[in-house]
């Protein structure tokens, strides 16, 4: 390493810290006790890309410092004699084996001295060249080469794949185990440890493993992983273990260096072997390593941006003909516009199987903080048993991942575990198992975990009976004033297929009592609720209540506390009395299907009338009956699960749902009906410059029906801003038989703040979006002479505004605003550019949300 490039190095060390977020590996016991750390004699500071060799079994072997001077040898009795510390420019220092016994060791280098004679500085600014540059032609050739170094083209293959996941408390030391807040968990402090990152003491919570087999071969569209085991550390009961999974995955995502685009921390990250990484890296070769007889050559990279979402680290490229990867570190720059994240690193190393080059190991490391609490992630992915049936490649790249799961694989044996393991559990994995079964026993410890689940489930655990949702408790309306409401339902220890929810409401303006009671059997084995994913429901409900026609929420009902702050009074409102018998299905490839049938009478209130046209009848209640059938396929979708609704997680596969509805006369409602409707959702990372989300639904109305049953457009009234709502747009002021919707809401992820001085620290990201709706009622559903028994639209009233139809135009509403505001809220300003003669229509507003993200 020349001068030159330990100035470029000390300048990328400079810029950065790392950066992290959640879990996983937690190596072997001996590995830890053989790291350490090198930094230079005179600046105490740490010395990246230090090369460390030794031999061991009379080959050589080696490694090379991280970006913070840390490395890690392995155990040393494979070790033959002496470890050799290496750096142009620094004198080089050898350690006898045992010296490096123990804990982390610290190795000092000094710098050589070498008189020269004058010279002349020129102030001339050295700038980054692309062209001529070695590094970039070699980056370019492994690029050229990346499709036949990757596994994904061979004709077929398979391996097995051994996930370790964990997720620490940070920031504590040992002491502390006598401080009041963990006296009584002290013994959890038996199983500290230190993280590589920062050096920070860590304790593990949570731990997670899975075992599985993936295969491929050419007659199949993509590989088919099955999963044959999982376990994890129970937390509580609102937590299941799937949700659990799905954000782990997220946030630390499937790593293949030979992708394009990298997912990590809820982003798309421009990966160094990309097909545009020669314009968004800076990449200079250092040096030549060795690995077990492959000559490699070291390439340092950086984003040209550090604001960008990409990596700094270093890449081995093997220095032959296939210019394949052998061994690559990530990090995230310092200056990154990622939250919570304080350090991060990913490493992935290959072997040398069958004459291939094949990942055997990856392991990510993260230390990341949220207000007053430090954690520590970790996650090791073990490979083994490559099999190949054919040596040929393909240029076929698979487009989409089948999982399976093996029967019994969350039920497995401790024996099974012990002989499938790739590798076996350290004696600190293992005391995570042991730790939290003895943390059930402490009573702060569950107090804690209730008032957690409490805000974040949503239910108060009394036992088994959940009380809540807590939201709901307490909320009101210009038509009912205040509503107090007491709720509940029954869980897992109460039946662990048979469960009960119900509430009981009073409405203080209307002094009277709302009610619903629901009881539902669950088909399948569940752990945790009856929602669990996949879940196998049979329900029956009935419910007394108030309700917005052509409102339903997206997660929640209209009775919830935040849902009361409305910009404008709201004098429309139903009574309805409603039966339903509804069976929800779902399977492990995300095809569900919803078949419900329902009674629904509705009896209008305040300021809204359901008599006919022609005056003749006065529908008292509006009866309808119909039964519905709803298909959605969400292939690779992840979310979280609560016990009230599931909250997606960073989707970037379609999502499709058809649903189709028959009114009936059967039961005695007035009219006959089919309703189709389609929608289907998508999310685009664009590179680096943030991501797109559409959502295009569509709908058509077959027969004749009164307004309150046609299409209602989803309006807010509310001051919080909607993704999939018109916030712009009033309750009940539009109404089609047919239509067609787009929503697009683009993030620029602070591509542009990114980029102004002083505001950049403030890691705010630009958001806008676009919304329109364009629909139109048939005559056949038009109140009128020809149809004297039809309902007419509402129409303007002092404190309401009336019901139109969407013939002449669409509903058009553009938003722009600023996200990420103190890692929490998000400030939209909306406009609306069309139907501004409406009676009470609002032309612009300011709108808030609660946003927090990665």
């Amino acid at each position: 390493m020349d001068c030159a490039t330990r100035i470029i190095c000390r300048l990328l060390r400079r810029r950065l810290s790392l950066v992290s977020v959640l879990a996983m590996l937690i190596g072997n016991l001996c590995l830890a006790q053989n790291a350490g750390r090198v930094i230079d004699a005179s600046t105490k500071e740490p010395m990246p890309f230090v090369n460390v060799s030794f031999y061991t079994g009379g080959r050589f072997g080696g490694t090379t410092t991280d970006a913070e001077g840390n490395y890690v040898l392995g155990p040393l009795s494979q070790i033959d004699d002496t470890v050799t510390f290496q750096c142009v420019g620094y004198q080089t220092v050898k350690k006898h084996k045992n010296e490096l016994k123990g804990a982390r060791k610290t190795v000092v280098m000094t710098q050589t001295t070498t008189t020269l004679s004058e010279f002349r500085v020129v102030d001339k600014r050295s700038r980054y060249r692309r062209k001529s540059n070695p590094a970039v032609e070699l980056m370019r050739n492994a690029i050229r080469h990346k499709g036949s170094n990757s596994i994904q083209n061979a004709d077929s293959y398979s391996y097995r794949k051994h996930d370790k996941m964990e997720v620490s408390l940070s920031n504590l030391h040992d002491s502390m185990r006598y401080h009041r807040p963990f006296r009584k968990i002290g013994f959890m402090f038996d199983n500290l440890q230190e993280s590589e990152l920062n050096g920070k003491g860590y304790v593990p919570m949570y731990f997670m493993e899975t075992l599985s087999e993936t295969s491929f071969d050419k007659s199949q569209s993509a590989p088919r992983t099955t999963i044959t085991a999982n376990r994890d550390v129970e937390l509580n009961k609102f937590l299941d273990q799937y949700s659990l999974e799905q954000v782990m995955d997220e946030v630390f995502g499937d790593i293949d260096i030979y992708d394009d685009r990298i997912p990590l921390l809820s982003n798309e990250f421009i990966s160094p072997l990309s097909e545009y990484g020669i314009l968004f890296y800076h990449y200079h070769i250092t040096d030549t390593v060795f690995f077990d007889g492959d000559t490699c050559i070291t390439v340092l990279f950086s984003p040209a941006n550090p604001q960008d979402y990409g990596f700094y680290g270093k890449m081995a490229i093997t220095k032959d003909t296939n210019f394949a990867v052998r061994r690559v570190q990530l990090n995230l720059p310092h200056n990154n516009s990622v939250n919570f994240v304080e350090q991060i690193r990913f490493e992935q190393d290959y072997e040398r199987i069958g004459g291939r080059l094949l990942v055997s190991l990856k392991n990510i490391v993260v230390d990341f903080s949220v207000p007053g609490v430090s954690m520590h992630g970790r996650k090791r992915t073990l490979y083994a048993g490559y099999q190949f049936d054919s040596a040929t490649t393909s240029n076929l790249r698979p487009t989409a991942t089948n999982t399976d799961f093996a029967p019994g694989f969350n039920t497995r044996s401790d024996e099974y575990w012990a002989e499938n393991r790739i590798e076996p559990l350290t004696p600190n994995e293992e005391s995570v198992y042991t730790d939290a079964r003895r943390l059930e026993n402490v009573t702060p410890y569950r107090i804690l975990m209730k008032t957690v689940m409490a805000i974040a489930g949503g239910y108060v655990d009394v036992g088994a009976v959940d009380l809540g949702p807590v939201e709901n408790t307490i909320s009101w309306n210009d038509v009912e004033g205040i509503r107090l409401r007491l709720g509940g339902k029954t869980n897992m220890q109460f039946h662990k297929h048979f469960f009960l929810s119900g509430f009981v409401a009073y409405a203080t303006k209307s002094n009277a009592l709302r009610c619903g009671l629901k009881a539902m059997y669950s088909f399948a084995e569940n752990k945790y609720h009856q929602y669990e994913f996949p879940h196998n429901l049979l329900s029956v409900a009935y419910e007394e209540n108030t309700a917005i026609p052509g409102q339903e929420l997206m997660m929640g009902t209209h009775d919830r506390f935040f849902q009361s702050f409305s910009r404008s009074s709201i004098q429309r409102m139903t009574f309805d009395r409603k039966t339903t018998l509804q069976y929800d299905y779902e399977n492990h490839h995300h095809f569900s299907i919803v078949a419900k049938m329902e009674h629904l009478e509705q009896w209008p209130l305040a300021k809204l009338s359901f008599a006919s046209h022609d005056g003749a009848t006065t529908y008292s209640p509006l009866q309808s009956d119909i039964v519905e059938v709803s298909l959605r396929y969400a292939p690779r979708e992840r979310f979280y699960q609560s016990y009230q609704y599931r909250m997606p997680i960073n989707n970037t596969s379609p999502i499709y749902t058809l649903t189709y509805t028959y009114g009936t006369r059967l039961l005695g409602s007035g009219f006959e009906f089919h309703k189709l409707e389609a929608e289907w959702q998508k999310r685009w990372f664009v590179l680096s410059i943030g991501f797109l989300d559409v959502d295009v639904q569509a709908g058509k109305i077959f027969g004749q029906v009164p307004y309150p049953l046609l299409f209602v457009h989803h309006a807010n009234q509310n001051y919080t801003y909607q993704d999939r709502s018109f916030n712009m747009m009033n309750y009940f002021e539009f109404a089609s038989d047919q239509y067609i919707q787009l929503i697009a809401n683009y993030n620029f992820n602070g591509f542009i703040f990114n980029r102004i001085p002083l505001i950049k620290k403030l890691k705010l990201r630009e958001v806008m979006g676009a919304k329109t709706v364009w629909g139109s009622v048939s005559n056949r559903n038009v109140p009128s002479a020809d149809n004297p028994h039809l309902i007419p639209f509402p129409t303007e009233t002092e404190s309401s505004g009336g019901t139109f139809t969407l013939q002449e135009k669409p509903y058009v509403e553009l938003s722009a605003g600023v996200d990420n505001i103190l890692k929490l809220l998000r400030l939209e300003y909306v406009w609306r550019l069309t139907y501004l003669d409406n009676p009470n229509a609002p032309r612009h507003g300011l709108r808030f949300g609660i946003h927090i993200a990665f």
